[in-house]
């Protein structure tokens, strides 16, 4: 293992780690969600990087995955953020969004 790869698996996991105990800590669902934003973005792209470094002849797989994984977080996030909008204040309404800036 080179040194660089060392240094980008120990931040992915260090950003990984740090997300994950700040979801467990985080009283608001919303707060959780930004947690794990960081996880699957600064986590995921470091790891994959330090894949491809140490295995070139895994990064076709490797890429691929973090792409849909880079690609498909902020739709589930999206998605959840307000599915905990309509369990807290009933439907979804613009004017909810509208005029709570």
């Amino acid at each position: 293992m080179t040194a660089v790869t060392g240094v980008l698996l120990v931040l992915g996991v260090a950003a990984t780690t740090v997300a994950a105990t700040g979801t467990l800590v985080s009283p608001d669902p919303r707060d959780r969600l930004h947690f794990g934003g960081a996880a699957t973005t600064v986590g995921i792209v470091t790891i994959a990087l330090a894949i491809v470094l140490e295995l070139p002849g895994a990064s076709g797989p490797t890429v691929v995955v973090a792409l849909l994984v880079l690609l498909g977080a902020p739709l589930v996030s999206h998605a959840l953020a307000r599915a905990e909008h309509v369990r807290e204040r009933g439907e979804w309404h613009v004017e909810d969004i509208a005029g709570s800036s």
